[in-house]
């Protein structure tokens, strides 16, 4: 009861406003037409150009207004009732009462007033009109009941633009092989607030800028197709309708319905839409027919490589060759991106095996592998897909490889080429399949790895002097140094160089025996490991350093899973200042203390594994601890560990493991009391 008298109040109000403004100004028909036809609707005149736009034609078509028959004649009712408003009574215009009874002067002068007071009035008993009820009577008071229309031209291969159409009919053509070149589209009649944006997917362009009411999304004059449309609503219209759209497109007809800003038609097929049918619909209601296959994207992988001599060869994709045969040229960098996956989230990432250096970093979409002006080769590469792209494609590639020929198809991150055999990439080919699909060829001989393995030794200060001589002698082809010591005696506990490592480092070298290093970390924050590794920087300088340096960490208090992200913060702040002075990086650990306390697979593949696992040694309450230790130089000894490897029970799966510290309980000639003993995978 109290809606009711609110609105009947506010009707009352309006009617007085619209008497006083007809006894001041009177209007004539022509003029109240006018003025409700601005009033209904901001939006140009179909067939006419946007706001701010000339009119544009072309030879054999132009642009005409549709049907506004409708439009006209509420315009006419609008101006029939609020010309019948002039036509008062004597005693409505003096301010007699309509019941015959009469108003006093002082009535006369406050009935504004006192019906602005009643309204309030009445507004303030109504506590239960909500404001979203106040939003829509306002609307209604200014659009009226109406029926909304979008509107729509395009523009058409030697046609030029065609006459507009509304509510479904088709703009374009069927069965003429003619490319739509750009479009206008606009609403009329708008019952709410709110407007429509579309944007086009132009030919060599891509997708085009958001524009809106009318204005022209593509080209003209440039004989340019559009490929795909996406169209949305704003404003209240967006809240009370939804706008759907259907594309002709070339080799697939018509495709299903789509609404509300999704794509509709193909991108990657170079195929050109010829037709278009656009619709509003009210909320909830259903689709004007099927909403499947809207849309179609030719997802591709693209590449290109950087070959001896030639530089830097035109990009392929999907399966097409990149690269030389038959030319003896080696491909020296790559460079792999993914195109057309915008409904799919993912990317692509890649990494290779190359002269010198081993195996390099992951990088991923468009970056570059390899090396430029080095003159080094691509040995091996790997290629893995991310996120859904890794969910619903497997990727293959196969290289062509000096003396080998062609490989079989490598896929998903697995190595394709050869290591340890110093031979050249020469070309490449790399495709996608849906997941679970049939490979695109034989999948054998894949990889050729010979063995490669160096035998090597880490050790410090703990084993005093080292003859490096003998040492090398018995076999030991590397050597890891400790570089830093903490000195807990005269300054407090702070970081100083090992007391040994010149020795060691200058001893190593003078026996051709190359060295990396390691920093055991005291570090608590990022900022601290960050210093420890420029302070081994200084201790390196001298030296040439061509194996890894590693992040140790092993103090207890950060030997948990709260303290894991710190983990990793401190090692990639470590490893970020040696990788900037030039240094290759490894992370150092067990299984259990990488998978536990860091984040295993980023360590991994952003700088490669020391795994440490001891598989043979005993434990030091064992009674035949002192006696037990593993001969480094014995045949024996090292085809078990060959064969066995690190991996076994609970550790299967472990990747990127570039090192592996197999035992500390070897035995080395030249070098006092037991050590380290390592295997190294990647030839450093």
């Amino acid at each position: 009861m109290k809606k009711r008298i609110w609105k009947e109040a506010l009707k009352t109000a309006a009617g007085v406003v619209l008497c006083l403004s007809l006894m001041i100004q009177p209007l004539n028909v022509a003029a109240v037409s006018n003025h409700s036809a601005e009033a209904t609707s901001e939006a140009p005149q179909a067939g006419e150009p946007g706001a701010g736009e000339s009119r544009e034609t072309s030879a054999g078509a132009s642009a005409v207004k549709p049907d506004t028959t409708e439009s006209n004649m509420e315009s006419q009712d609008s101006t029939e009732q609020e010309t019948s408003g002039a036509d008062m009574t004597e005693s409505e215009s003096t301010g007699q009462d309509p019941a015959g009874s009469d108003v006093t002067e002082t009535d006369t002068e406050g009935t504004a007033p006192i019906e602005s007071e009643e309204v309030e009035s009445v507004s303030q008993e109504s506590e239960g009109v909500s404001e979203e009820e106040e939003s829509l009577t306002e609307s209604a008071a200014l659009y009226g009941a109406r029926t909304p229309h979008v509107n729509y031209t395009t523009h058409v291969q030697t046609y030029g633009w065609l006459n507009a159409v509304s509510d479904g009919k088709m703009s374009g053509t069927e069965g003429q092989s003619k490319r739509l070149e750009a479009i206008k589209i606009y609403l009329s009649d708008t019952p709410v607030p709110g407007g429509i944006e579309y944007q086009t997917h132009v030919q060599s362009r891509g997708w085009m800028n958001w524009v809106a009411n009318g204005n022209l999304s593509g080209t003209e004059g440039l004989s340019k197709r559009l490929e795909a449309i996406k169209i949305r609503l704003t404003g209240e219209m967006a809240e009370k309708y939804d706008v759907y759209y259907r594309v002709h497109s070339q080799s697939f007809g018509w495709l299903g319905w789509a609404k509300n800003g999704e794509p509709s038609g193909t991108m990657g097929y170079a195929k050109r839409l010829e037709a278009i049918e656009i619709r509003l619909v009210e909320k909830g209601q259903p689709a004007p027919g099927s909403t499947s296959g809207t849309y179609r994207e030719d997802t591709r992988v693209t590449y290109q490589t950087h070959v001896q001599t030639y530089g830097w060869l035109p990009e392929t994709s999907n399966g097409k060759l990149n690269g030389t045969e038959g030319q003896s040229k080696r491909l020296e960098a790559i460079k792999i991106r993914l195109e057309n996956h915008s409904l799919v989230e993912g990317s692509i990432e890649y990494r290779v095996h190359c002269q010198s250096y081993g195996w390099m970093p992951w990088v991923k979409e468009g970056g570059l592998a390899g090396t430029e002006n080095q003159f080094k080769r691509l040995e091996a590469i790997e290629i893995r897909l991310t996120g859904e792209m890794a969910k619903k494609y497997d990727i293959y590639y196969r290289v062509h490889c000096q003396s080998f020929g062609w490989t079989g198809w490598a896929s998903n991150g697995n190595p394709a080429g050869t290591e340890g055999y110093a031979k050249r990439l020469e070309a490449i080919e790399i495709t996608f399949v849906n997941k679970g699909g049939k490979a695109p060829g034989a999948t054998n001989n894949t990889y050729y790895r010979y063995a490669t393995e160096r035998w090597g030794v880490d050790v410090s200060a703990y084993q005093e002097t080292v003859n490096w001589s003998r040492a090398k002698a018995d076999g030991v082809e590397f050597a890891m140094l400790r570089i830093t010591q903490k000195n807990t005696s005269s300054t407090g506990g702070t970081v100083m160089e090992d007391r040994y490592f010149q020795k060691n480092a200058q001893g190593a070298l003078a026996n051709g025996i190359p060295i990396g290093g390691y920093v055991y970390c005291y570090a608590s924050t990022p900022a601290e490991a960050a210093a420890e590794a420029e302070f081994a920087v200084k201790c390196l300088r001298n030296y040439r350093v061509t194996y890894p340096i590693a992040f140790d960490l092993e103090v207890d208090k950060h030997m948990t899973t709260a303290a894991k992200l710190n983990n990793m913060a401190m090692a990639n702040a470590y490893c970020s200042v040696l990788q900037k002075a030039g240094y290759k990086t490894v992370v150092y650990g067990s299984p259990s203390k990488l998978r536990n306390y860091f984040d295993y697979g980023q360590m991994a593949s952003s700088y490669g594994i020391w795994l440490a696992r001891y598989r043979w040694d005993v434990s030091k309450d064992d009674p035949e601890y002192k006696n037990f230790s593993l001969d480094f130089s014995d045949k024996e000894t090292r085809t078990m560990v060959k064969n066995t490897g690190y991996e076994g029970g609970n550790w299967t799966g472990l990747t990127d493991v570039r090192m592996w510290q197999y035992t500390e309980m070897g035995r080395v000639d030249g070098i006092p009391g037991k050590v380290d003993l390592d295997l190294d995978y990647t030839l450093y």
